[in-house]
This record gives C-alpha cells, structure tokens and sequence, in this order.
C-alpha cells in the first residue's frame, strides 16, 4: 500500500494525444464535413474580421460575433463525436459527458460577452 496515483504518466506529448484523438474523431465520415464547414467558416470570420475594423460597422460586428459563435458550436459537435467514442475509463467514471456541456457552456458565454461588446459600442 503506497500512495494513490489517480492519474497515470503517459510518455506521449500532449501534442501526441491530441493528434491521436483528432484521428480517431476524423474516422467518422460526418466528421469531415463538419471540419469542412469549420475551415470555410474560419475563413468567412477572418474576412468578416477585416472587413469589420475597415468599416467600423456595429451591425457587421454583430454578424462576426455570431459566425464565431457558429464556429464554437461546430467544435462542440465534433467534441460530442468524440464524447460518444470514448468510453468511461477509472479516472473519468462517468464518462466525457461533462465536457460536452462545458463546450455548450462556454459557447453560450462567450455569446453574452459578444452581446455585452456591442451594447458597449452603442
């Protein structure tokens, strides 16, 4: 009897685990087309981006905002592709279910904040 080590040392980096679990969410074919609608929504964003600062437009802010809100919601549904992947392990007995809502959470937040932004400006 020794001291209890919940969380075992792994030799991988974390850049390692992620590309692995990034790999076993992309096996899923409707993962694709979710990451595909990611990239174009980036791209609209950093555009909108530009085009926000060269206009100065408050209805234009409030257009990027949402795109940004729309992208956070593509991250939390490959995030709830790869919470129905895994499986309850000893560390994590109730499963992932706890980070899908987190995601939705701070989605929801960061939509407030967004709101908050552009009350200010007005």
């Amino acid at each position: 009897q020794g001291t209890i080590h919940p969380f075992r040392r792994s030799h991988r980096s974390v850049l390692g685990r992620f590309a692995q679990e990034f790999s076993l969410v992309t096996s899923d074919r409707r993962s694709w087309r979710i990451l595909l609608f990611g990239v174009l929504n980036l791209i609209c964003t950093a555009c909108l981006l530009m085009w926000c600062s060269s206009t100065n437009s408050m209805a234009l802010t409030a257009y990027t905002y949402l795109t940004i809100f729309d992208l956070f919601s593509l991250i939390t549904c490959l995030l709830s592709f790869w919470v129905t992947m895994k499986k309850p392990s000893q560390v994590y007995s109730f499963g992932f279910e706890r980070f899908e809502v987190l995601a939705v959470f701070a989605s929801t937040v960061l939509v407030q904040l967004g709101a908050l932004f552009i009350l200010k400006e007005r």
